[in-house]
């Protein structure tokens, strides 16, 4: 098992290393971002593109603390062998993206995460997919009859879609011990296709990363309190994602 997070991490830096050769891409951390906490944690990503997915993992590699990284991902990546191949080998779950938190799904998140190590992360994107507003109006429409709490939230972000709960929260309660660390990054957010990607080339401004932990015992144990302080995080990043942006749009 060592051996296999060992390859899995030397994956993962190979990859940076050839994407600051060849795409010019490069990183940088704001408020304390560039070092990743001791563990355990548990660590909510943006996923805003194809080549985020693998972020977390390279984040994690400046840790002095973490040596093991535990996913869960959507089931397309499984079409990367590197990934198929060593994620069914490490502490990995698959996810259908898009489709239903079903209880089969919970308890596979569940197992991933019960026994969580001090020297190790765990990482879930919370929105499930790329946002688009084409998305964010249909979970809008969804949650407007539904949950009037929930759908004002929704109206509120211009950059993300809302965080789907059930999946954090039922690591949060299989590792009560762990801190959450929430991951937001600007930059990879146009990336979403090949054509996109090829276009961005080279990278013209830095990825600007920022994290920040919450801790255990901060985070609440009542459901609708833990609801919104889920959506009160989800809205900070938001509007960070937005400030930056701005920053981005203005002239030299």
């Amino acid at each position: 098992m060592e051996a296999h997070y060992n390859l899995k991490h030397w994956w993962a830096r190979h990859l940076l290393g050839w994407a600051d050769r060849l795409l010019g891409i490069r990183f940088e951390f704001v408020d304390g971002a560039q070092q990743p906490p001791p563990g355990p944690i548990i660590v909510a990503s943006r996923h805003s593109s194809m080549p985020d997915a693998v972020f977390p993992v390279l984040w994690l590699l400046g840790s002095d603390h973490i040596t093991e990284t535990r996913y869960v991902l959507k089931r397309e990546l499984r079409f990367e062998p590197a990934i198929d191949i060593v994620g069914h080998r490490v502490n990995s779950h698959f996810v259908t993206r898009g489709g239903p938190d079903s209880d089969t799904e919970l308890d596979a998140i569940t197992a991933l995460i019960e026994d969580l190590p001090d020297y190790a992360a765990a990482v879930i994107f919370p929105e499930g997919t790329y946002a688009t507003e084409a998305r964010r109006r249909r979970v809008l429409e969804r949650l407007t009859t539904l949950d009037h709490e929930a759908a004002e939230h929704v109206r509120s972000l211009r950059h993300l879609l809302p965080a789907r709960y059930r999946g954090i929260f039922r690591m949060i309660d299989a590792a009560p011990h762990a801190n959450v660390v929430f991951l937001g990054h600007v930059g990879l957010d146009h990336l979403s296709s090949i054509p996109k990607l090829w276009g961005a080339i080279p990278f013209r401004e830095p990825i600007q990363v920022r994290t920040w932990i919450c801790r255990h015992e901060d985070i609440p144990a009542d459901p609708d309190a833990r609801a919104q302080w889920l959506r009160d995080q989800w809205s900070m990043l938001d509007t960070w994602i937005d400030e930056v942006h701005r920053t981005r749009s203005q002239p030299a």
